[in-house]
């Protein structure tokens, strides 16, 4: 089935979309790495969004318990469907629908080649669910912001350019690492750029945090301008905090001047480590709960 993408494609009269970053793999070696990474065992239910013409699916259902594979275009739910019946593969449950405006279902793990389009949204939508792990294929500057976590290598590396507001908000659900990139000829169409395989491992966030509201829109704020200090990202950005409305504007000065953060003012978000960004978020929440008792 992997080397007949071009031929289903034919067959369904389906182009592939640039509009939703449709780039279908061609590449049978790495199939087999993604599915043997992936690891998923008899008892596990596995989601699969985007499968396309199945290029995972069918290997996929080999080793799951069920595998329930979302795809909007209608050519490929129904090509998958009647397939799964020829090939008597009833584990497969192939699901027609938009996986960014539906209420997924339960699953334990998902591996799926994401269409570039929807893949931050995917990403953001899963990594709240329960579930336990995942191997999903990306866009390759999408992927890196997501692993670019603090430490020396990453400074060493000259990852920090790459951290932002996904680095710190994926990183506060699960431990996301890359396992391997793959060049544009494995697939087709080929993109005009790299992809990336990353694994996602669910667990406890590691930091004591006194609010994750207050911690994801303080992320929002200063990566808005992530070149800009945090001083003036703060100055500008402070009464879209919670509970930061209708603060004057000298308390505010007065709360960013303040000695508990002048470790972190004069920084650059994209500096800070994890720890770090709680730290802070921990200080100023607790400043604006005081302000706001006076």
């Amino acid at each position: 089935m992997l080397h007949d993408v071009q031929s289903i494609l034919k067959k369904l009269r389906v182009r592939p979309s640039k509009n939703r970053g449709q780039h279908f793999l061609i590449n049978e070696s790495i199939r087999n790495r993604i599915i043997d990474l992936a690891d998923v065992k008899k008892d596990e239910v596995v989601l699969e969004i985007g499968p396309g013409p199945g290029v995972l699916t069918g290997s996929l259902a080999e080793c799951a318990e069920e595998v329930l594979a979302i795809e909007i275009e209608p050519g490929f739910a129904k090509y998958l469907g009647n397939w799964a019946v020829d090939e008597k593969l009833d584990n497969v449950k192939v699901i027609h629908g938009d996986a960014l405006s539906m209420d997924l279902p339960q699953f334990d793990v998902i591996v799926s080649n994401l269409p570039y389009s929807i893949s931050t949204q995917v990403i953001f939508k899963i990594l709240p669910l329960d579930f336990k792990r995942g191997v999903v294929m990306v866009q390759k500057e999408f992927g890196e912001r997501l692993v670019a976590v603090p430490g020396k290598e990453t400074m060493k590396g000259g990852k920090i350019k790459k951290r932002g507001a996904p680095t710190f908000k994926s990183n506060y659900y699960a431990e996301i690492t890359e396992l391997f990139k793959v060049p544009p000829p494995a697939f087709h169409p080929s993109p005009e750029v790299d992809s990336i395989v990353l694994k996602i491992i669910k667990r406890p966030f590691p930091f004591d945090l006194d609010s994750k509201e207050f911690y994801f829109k303080l992320i929002d704020i200063l990566f808005l301008h992530r070149r800009r200090k945090i001083r003036n990202s703060l100055e500008m950005g402070f009464h879209s905090l919670p509970q930061g409305a209708g603060i004057e504007r000298s308390l505010v000065k007065e709360i960013i001047s303040g000695e508990s953060l002048s470790e972190f003012v004069n920084m650059r978000p994209e500096e800070l480590e994890i720890h770090q960004m709680v730290e802070l978020a921990n200080m100023l929440c607790r400043s604006l709960d005081k302000t706001n008792d006076r």
